[in-house]
């Protein structure tokens, strides 16, 4: 019995886990500042899977915008 989950299982695993990061750097904003750290670990953790899939370029999106926000909190 062939215990791997489907294509369609996967995308729809990533699809979850991309609205929970989402949430993660939402609530960041809201001063909980560790949300963010888990939430980018999440992001490196799962973005090879996420390659050849649409939600590649959401993974992309949000490593880029939490880099670009440390940078920026650190010039400000």
């Amino acid at each position: 019995m062939n215990m791997e989950p489907t294509a369609d299982e996967k995308l729809a695993s990533l699809k979850t886990l991309n609205h929970v990061t989402y949430a993660l750097y939402a609530l960041s904003l809201l001063g909980f500042g560790t949300t963010a750290i888990v939430a980018i670990v999440l992001n490196y953790i799962k973005r090879d899977d996420a390659r050849g899939t649409w939600l590649e370029s959401h993974f992309s999106w949000q490593i880029r915008t939490f880099w670009w926000s440390v940078v920026w909190a650190v010039v400000g």
